[in-house]
């Protein structure tokens, strides 16, 4: 089988982490796999190389670049896939795949703009025949809003490496040589992403609780100067540490004894999943979407009551007086995560290509 992913660019996001699992385990087993970036390449688009994928930029300046349509034409007339398999749908790509005879895969990793989900849904119509959403609430979601209504669905949750995401066998907590208690964030630093809030729980757990809490914040965004603001504010600048963008996040998650989740909405939660793998427990606000459907409060990690700062360190300054159940929550997050594993969600992504190109056939 030949197989042509196709994403909007190569950074470091989500949507990319996904499809490097994905390609990262079908590179074993299919003829061929090829990812087609539209937009301009990222570090993850060299990744995917180094690992076996081929990899070719279009280099659109958007999903509206007019230049889409017959690039993309030439390259899938050019490999001839099996399945050609989109993680962001172009808007002018739809021109292309109406004239390609495809049998076509879409995953849906997050929430667009109802209007501008809509709009895409109409432009591709009939010429998506399958579609994979990361989580059973955006599925539902997707079609209460008649999403692709021709297409047939599935969920298939996000998968990850669980031996690069594992924990540190050596790191512990409540040791008397080791009082710190180090929180992680690793998030696009955007208002929706409640990132300020995480300066003012370490402020808290500082000056309330008498905790020796440490942040490290993983990402970049709008909200950094503001970021800095409160830190100076509140001044604990000594105390929180940028780290930017980190393509493999893994060795630093490893080293911390929490991993703040402050989101309004989630639609699986892929980084909270590979906290949770190295043994890190999940701190978390009360989120909406997808990542409820494998993360429970005392199981991995503990939500607070409401979407407070206070709420939230209460919750933490509870857990870390008792060493304990620190420890019970990083074993219930190790064993939340090994259940998501890339070779599983690579599994059931090749079983739907083939459902799909069956039913199509007949």
């Amino acid at each position: 089988m030949k197989v042509l992913h196709i994403i909007p660019n190569g950074y470091v996001n989500g949507t990319s982490a996904h499809v490097l699992s994905l390609t990262r385990q079908q590179v074993k087993i299919v003829e061929n796999c090829k990812v087609l970036i539209y937009g301009e390449n990222g570090r993850f688009g060299k990744m995917m190389q180094d690992q076996g994928a081929e990899v070719k930029s279009l280099n659109c300046s958007s999903g509206h670049d007019f230049t889409i349509c017959g690039k993309l034409y030439r390259e899938i007339k050019k490999n001839n896939p099996d399945i050609v398999h989109f993680h962001s749908l172009p808007l002018l790509g739809a021109i292309t795949m109406r004239l390609c005879n495809c049998t076509t895969i879409f995953t849906i990793h997050g929430r667009n703009s109802r209007k501008s989900s809509k709009i895409t849904s109409v432009f591709y119509g009939s010429s998506i025949n399958g579609v994979i959403a990361v989580s059973n609430v955006l599925r539902q979601s997707c079609q209460r809003a008649n999403l692709f209504p021709k297409s047939m669905w599935t969920v298939i949750y996000n998968g990850i490496d669980t031996v690069r995401f594992s924990p540190d066998s050596e790191f512990s907590y409540g040791s008397d040589s080791d009082k710190r208690f180090d929180l992680i964030m690793v998030t696009r630093f955007s208002k929706d992403k409640h990132v300020i809030d995480a300066v003012r729980i370490i402020h808290i757990l500082r000056k309330k609780y008498n905790i020796d809490a440490r942040l490290l914040l993983v990402g970049a965004g709008s909200q950094e100067s503001l970021l800095k603001e409160e830190m100076e504010k509140l001044n604990i600048k000594d105390y929180v540490t940028f780290a930017g963008e980190i393509v493999d996040p893994s060795s630093v998650l490893k080293k911390s004894h929490g991993f703040l989740m402050l989101s309004e909405y989630e639609t699986f939660g892929i980084g909270a999943l590979e906290a949770a793998a190295c043994g890190t427990p999940i701190f978390s606000y009360p989120v909406q979407g997808g990542i409820n459907e494998w993360l429970k409060d005392g199981n991995g990690g503990v939500f607070s009551e409401d979407r407070t700062p206070d709420s939230l360190a209460e919750r933490i300054a509870e857990v870390s007086s008792h060493c304990e159940h620190w420890q019970s929550l990083r074993i219930s997050a190790r064993g939340l995560a090994v259940k998501f594993t890339e070779e599983k969600m690579a599994k059931e992504t090749m079983s739907f290509y083939e459902e799909i190109i069956k039913n199509k056939i007949e």
